[in-house]
């Protein structure tokens, strides 16, 4: 049986498509602080959700309730007319969800773009294609904390039904980071939501506020401290909290080098004192976490840290071939890889292996 977590990973996919496989979610129901009435909708009090870690604030109907779910990518906030029960198998047609992607760059959809660049991608390619009979309906200029901004309003097929929806699309981005607000209801109940759709998005903070502390690096900061806090479990012998560690790290932020780095070095020495069908796993998980990260690696704009990183990690993947599996002849273009990108110490021993010198 679907859970509701299973089916809101499937919802969020449909609105942008992110790719990534389905993961365990972290969900906390928050309680909120009441903001008032709000005389741009007639009788509406207003409630406010808050992250400062994340950057967000999100202001919407009192009566309303919120499901954070901060352990993945991406980031995502839902607000729904009823509270969320985890065993429904469907959350309420009626629905605002707010999503951060960071990183946004080092995806493959986005790669290499400018943020007006990416903004004009998400609203004029991704936002049609994303589910059935879309019809972009109007777009509106906007700007939110000074970044430019696109309000969207389209229709769509209900992906769980054969109803129409009709919704609000909020959608920015700034220092590389989209972020985006849906609020729709079924098209028969969108013209008595869309005074609160249209406050949602125009109150919205999506971002941090503070320039000195932007979205990216606080989320690093995250993801550091928690491979730190691995790391620290590692020592101890706790090897079930440093994996956890670790796993909790690259779903939250999947972009993050250091952590695939580490945790594909990490899980290499483990599997030196491992034998059969365990450490063949261990040095399968290490060579993907290298992978993972010369994949980010390739995006990210080239200077003499980035190719040394990249020369590291394929010197890696060599050494895992070469010992862990015993196979030198796949080690050898690993170790040429790793000195395609940067002199490398350790990728030019290893190659005087084949020479005999």
């Amino acid at each position: 049986m679907m859970n509701r977590q299973d089916s809101r990973e499937k919802s969020s996919r449909w609105f942008f498509g992110c790719g990534l496989a389905a993961i365990a979610l972290a969900a906390n129901i928050l309680s909120a602080s009441v903001v008032g009435a709000d005389p741009a909708v007639e009788g509406q009090e207003w409630a406010s959700f808050a992250n400062p870690e994340r950057g967000v604030e999100l202001f919407y109907s009192k009566e309303w309730h919120v499901l954070e779910t901060a352990d993945r990518y991406p980031y995502l906030v839902t607000i729904e007319p009823q509270k969320p029960d985890p065993d429904l198998e469907v959350m309420s047609p009626t629905v605002i969800e707010f999503f951060k992607y960071y990183h946004v760059s080092q995806t493959a959809q986005f790669a290499g773009k400018s943020a007006d660049e990416t903004l004009k991608h998400y609203v004029d390619e991704v936002l049609p294609s994303l589910g059935q009979n879309v019809e972009v309906i109007a777009t509106q200029d906007m700007a939110v904390q000074a970044v430019p901004a696109k309000l969207v309003e389209l229709k769509a097929m209900d992906p769980r039904g054969e109803s129409l929806l009709q919704m609000l699309v909020l959608a920015a981005v700034k220092k590389d980071v989209l972020a985006t607000i849906f609020c729709q209801a079924p098209q028969v109940d969108f013209e008595q939501n869309r005074a609160l759709c249209e406050q949602v998005a125009r109150r919205a903070q999506l971002f941090a506020d503070d320039d000195s502390k932007p979205d990216n690096a606080m989320l690093d900061a995250v993801t550091r401290r928690l491979t730190e806090e691995g790391l620290d479990a590692l020592k101890t012998g706790d090897g079930q909290t440093m994996v956890g560690k670790f796993e909790q790290a690259i779903r939250m932020n999947p972009a993050d080098i250091d952590a695939h780095m580490t945790y594909g070095n990490v899980l290499m020495l483990l599997a030196k004192d491992q034998s059969g069908d365990d450490r063949l796993t261990l040095l399968q998980r290490s060579e993907h976490e290298l992978q993972m990260a010369v994949y980010f690696l390739q995006r990210t704009e080239s200077s003499e840290e980035t190719r040394s990183k990249t020369a590291e990690a394929y010197f890696v993947m060599g050494q895992i071939a070469y010992y862990g599996r015993e196979d030198p002849i796949l080690a050898k273009p690993l170790y040429e890889e790793a000195l395609k990108s940067s002199a490398h110490a350790g990728a030019t021993d290893a190659l005087k292996r084949y020479t005999g010198n």
